[in-house]
């Protein structure tokens, strides 16, 4: 679908310098938003971004099961 919001479901390979959360969030769907916005009230943005390469391959492994 060329043109939409839709994220891309393909395995994340996000830049590891610099991450920003709203960054992130573009790159996840909408479930994955939902879980990090729980993550982030849980544990707070700057421990969730000091642990995102971890969330990160989480996430991969979900998606591709």
């Amino acid at each position: 679908m060329e043109g939409s919001n839709k994220p891309d479901t393909s395995e994340l390979n996000l830049p590891k310098e610099n991450l920003t959360l709203d960054f992130i969030e573009q790159h996840l769907t909408f479930d994955e938003r939902i879980w990090l916005s729980n993550m982030v009230r849980a544990y707070g943005e700057k421990q969730v971004l000091a642990m995102w390469p971890s969330y990160e391959v989480q996430i991969n492994y979900v998606r591709n099961l």
